[in-house]
């Protein structure tokens, strides 16, 4: 079964086109042209192929574009988030970072994630482990326990 898409609101910016997309816009005709006969698949690949072989002088204008790019969206983000703070805690606001801080456990914190019941396994290898902590005075790192 497919996900529901997650409406938009219509004032929100879009986000800029990569370094990739940009060449790839530059050079799809190109390719296509030297090589008619090439399917869409084939000449996605053969661009693909070309970016990848750029050196960092030649790849530099799409960076740049980029950057310049994502300094703008970055702005109008701003700007739209002013006009409709309802909007930023939004899913596919843009509100929360990648890589943020992850809810529930912590090293060494043996308590399951808020909201959700134990299962069973989870209890049991909790006192497993909580009566090896008692007998040996530390717990068992992942290696030890399957060899």
């Amino acid at each position: 079964m497919a996900k529901a898409k997650t409406a938009q609101h219509p004032d929100k910016p879009k986000r800029p086109a990569s370094a990739y997309i940009l060449y790839m816009k530059d050079e799809r005709e190109n390719v296509k042209n030297n090589h008619p006969d090439l399917p869409p698949k084939e000449i996605i690949r053969v661009v693909a192929q070309q970016y990848k072989a750029l050196s960092e002088a030649e790849m530099k204008p799409y960076v740049d574009a980029y950057e310049r790019a994502k300094e703008d969206y970055d702005i109008a983000m701003e700007e739209f988030f002013v006009k409709h703070p309802e909007e930023r805690g939004a899913k596919g606001a843009g509100g929360a970072k990648k890589g943020a801080a992850k809810k529930g456990k912590e090293d060494g914190d043996d308590k399951p994630k808020k909201g959700r019941a134990p299962t069973a396994f989870i209890l049991f290898s909790q006192a497993c482990r909580n009566k090896y902590k008692k007998k040996h005075g530390k717990s068992l790192g992942f290696k030890e326990s399957i060899y």
